[in-house]
This record gives structure tokens, sequence and C-alpha cells, in this order.
């Protein structure tokens, strides 16, 4: 069944898919009046939803009963080097099929491309399909580029970096510590991993080296890999 994006301001009085949201339910699958779909708000509603009406830019609704999503026990942030293209956007459908409730975008030394300030809105649109496409009521924020070193220091919770410097600790042991209450934050480097400096930085500021294995992955991977073991450890 289809689902769509439902804006939470949409949801108490005429709800109706607008935008990008109306134009695929109206023009790309072709739905018409008496159609059911399913609607989510990307803060953990969602509702079965009968169309009533189609036009260009407006689908007016009807929603059934109305289902919460609980939160998350541990709040999940991937803050992670930007990649290329592909690389990219694989790591945020996979991230987003996984849980994971934030990812943060890096700017680091060695990345090997230099987005520009657009790419966080398509990012997001990225995060949007995969939450569609997966059946996430919660959608995971994705915030605007950050530079390493802002986000080293801004970062609450438990701070693992995912490291081949230094005497990185297995995750479990870092996790085995004790109770995780601020939730979080895995942070991956690029491809040519983070310089001397950069991991220098966030070891100094009390981030954990954690080792992913004995293979050398590469950063998409030990991404996913990081996120899966981490929301399997909670839950």
């Amino acid at each position: 069944m289809a689902r769509f994006f439902l804006d939470p301001a949409q949801w108490l009085v005429d709800p109706a898919l607008a935008g990008d949201e109306a134009v695929h339910c109206a023009r790309v699958l072709r739905l018409k009046a008496g159609d059911e779909i399913e609607v989510f708000d990307g803060r953990g509603r969602g509702a079965m939803a009968e169309i009533v009406s189609v036009h260009r830019d407006r689908v007016a609704l009807r929603l059934g009963a109305v289902e919460e999503e609980s939160p998350p026990q541990v709040r999940l942030v991937l803050a992670a080097a930007v990649l290329k293209g592909k690389a990219m956007e694989w790591m945020l459908q996979k991230a987003v099929e996984l849980g994971v409730d934030e990812i943060q975008p890096l700017r680091t030394r060695h990345a090997v491309v230099k987005p520009g300030e657009d790419k966080p809105e398509k990012w997001r649109r990225i995060v949007l399909e995969a939450c569609k496409q997966c059946g996430r009521k919660r959608m995971p924020a994705v915030g605007d580029l950050m530079d390493f070193p802002d986000l080293v220091r801004s970062a609450s919770g438990l701070r693992l970096l995912a490291s081949l410097a230094g005497q990185p600790r297995p995750m479990r042991e870092c996790l085995q510590q004790g109770p995780v209450h601020a939730g979080v934050t895995l942070l991956i480097g690029p491809e040519g991993d983070f310089s001397k400096e950069e991991t220098a930085m966030a070891l100094d500021a009390g981030w954990q080296p954690v080792s992913l294995g004995n293979t050398v992955l590469r950063s998409e991977t030990a991404a996913i890999f990081g996120a899966a073991a981490l929301r399997y450890a909670f839950e």
C-alpha cells in the first residue's frame, strides 16, 4: 500500500496531501477518490486514510484511527563525513531502515567531495523516501553541514569514534560500562579516514575509539555496521 508524508499541521482540520506528495499521489500513482493509503507525520503518528478528492496540487483525505510509534529507548546519532554521490545516498537509506534517529553530515579534512549548501535538502528528501519505503513513522533529522570540530565539541551522551588509530576497543566493551541515558553518537570518517589532528582532537575531547572488527571497512559500510550493532544492543 502506498505511504505518504502528511505534514503534522494537516492532521487536525481538513487533512490533505500537498506539494510533492500530492503530485506523487495524483499524477504518478494516479490514485482516485475512494482509494486507501497510509500516512505518517514523521513524528511518530500514522494512520490509514481514504482519499476524498484529488486535485492537481491537493489530495483531500479522511483519516482513520491514529497510531503512535513509541520513541526510541536510546537516541542514536550517526555523525558521518560526507561521501561521494551514491555511497552517501546508500548510507542515508540504510541508516533510516536501521532506526537511526539523527544523521549529521560532516565536513572533514580528507573528505573527497565538497557539497554545496543545498545538499542537505536533497539528503532530507532521500530520508523521507526511505521512511515511506520501510514503514517508519518517525523520520530521522538530517542536520545542516557541520564542521568536524563543532561536532566534536557539541555532541553529548556516549560518544564513539570508529577509528583505526590509537587503541580502539570492541564496541561491546564500551557499551558494557553502564546505562546510556543521553543517547549515543557514532562518528564515522571519510574514505581517507580522519586526519591525525582530527583524531587527536576527538580523543582529547573524550570520545572513545571503537573497533568495528579486524577488516578495514569502507566508510558507508562502517556507518551501517556500527548503526546496526548499536540498534541491536539497545533493542
